[in-house]
C-alpha cells in the first residue's frame, strides 16, 4: 500500500494508507455499480481490467484488494474465453498472498473454482429480486444482517457452486442454497447475488438479458416486478454493501 494524504471530515488525514484496488470486469454492461460509487465516496481509486477487451490481468503484487465482477460465461469456458485460466490462477494466488478478495456472481463462482469447488448449472435460472437468508447469527462484515430477517437483493444466474473447503456458508435463498461464503481466517468473500446494481444497471441487465428472461421458470421474475421490488428495498441492500466494503478495507 502507498502512503497518501486524504481529506477527511476534520481536514487532512496525513499518512493514511491508500488501498490499491483492482477490478476484473467481464462484460461491457456489467460494471462496478454501487461498489464504484462507494469507493469513490471514500476517495479510493479502482483500476479496472476489461477482460472482454483482452486487457491484461494484473500481477498479484499490483493490488491489495481484488474485486471480481459478474458475467454470463461459465467459469470453465476457457476455450471461448482464454483469460479465464489466468484469472482463476490470479485469484488463487491472491488468496495465498492474503489479499482482500470480493467476488460478485460469476466472481463468486470463480473464487469457489479457484478454491477447488465445483461450479455447475442449476438446471434453471434465478433472475429477479428475491430475499436471501443469513446462515449466521452475527458476522463482522454484515453487521445489519442476521437470521431474524430476510434481505431483498438482485439475482441473475443459472450456475451454482459447492461450498469451498474451509469456507463458511453466509447466505441462502429458496431457489439456491449457496448464495455466499467467507474463507475462514482470510478477507475473502464470494456473493452469488448482486448488492451493487443501481436502477440504470438493472435496466441494462434486462435489456441484454432478453434470451435468459424468455426461458421462464419458477424463479424468473417479470422485469417490472423486479424493478418495483428494487425501488422499495434497494436502501437496505446498499447499506449492507457499504458495511461489507468498509469491513474489507479495514481487514488485514
Amino acid at each position: 500500500m502507498t502512503r497518501v494524504c486524504r481529506q477527511g471530515r476534520d481536514g487532512l488525514a496525513m499518512g493514511e494508507e491508500q488501498v490499491r484496488i483492482r477490478a476484473l470486469l467481464h462484460l461491457e454492461h456489467e460494471g462496478l455499480g454501487l461498489i464504484g460509487d462507494l469507493l469513490w465516496e471514500r476517495r479510493l481509486h479502482v483500476e479496472p481490467s476489461k477482460l472482454w477487451c483482452a486487457e491484461p490481468l494484473p500481477r498479484v503484487d499490483d493490488f491489495d484488494f481484488l474485486i471480481v465482477m459478474g458475467g454470463s460465461m461459465n467459469v470453465d469456458e476457457e476455450e471461448r474465453y482464454p483469460w479465464l485460466a489466468g484469472e482463476k490462477a490470479l485469484i488463487a494466488d491472491s488468496v495465498r498472498e492474503r489479499k482482500r478478495v470480493l467476488g460478485i456472481c460469476l466472481g463468486a463462482q470463480l473464487i469457489a473454482r479457484a478454491l477447488g469447488a465445483s461450479v455447475r448449472p442449476m438446471g434453471y435460472k434465478e433472475i429477479g429480486w428475491y430475499p436471501i437468508h443469513a446462515e449466521f447469527d452475527t458476522h463482522p462484515l454484515f453487521p445489519s444482517v442476521g437470521r431474524e430477517k430476510a434481505l431483498g437483493v438482485a439475482h441473475w444466474h443459472g450456475d451454482t457452486f459447492d461450498l469451498p473447503k474451509d469456507c463458511d456458508r453466509l447466505f441462502s435463498s429458496e431457489a439456491c442454497s449457496e448464495q455466499g461464503f467467507a474463507l475462514r481466517g482470510r478477507p475473502v468473500i464470494g456473493l452469488q447475488f448482486h448488492l451493487e446494481l443501481r436502477e440504470d444497471e438493472l435496466l441494462s441487465f434486462i435489456e441484454h438479458g432478453g434470451e435468459e428472461l424468455s426461458t421462464g421458470g419458477p424463479w424468473v421474475q417479470a422485469p417490472e416486478e423486479t424493478l418495483r421490488f428494487r425501488a422499495r428495498e434497494a436502501s437496505p441492500a446498499a447499506e449492507v454493501l457499504a458495511a461489507l466494503l468498509d469491513g474489507l478495507l479495514g481487514a488485514s
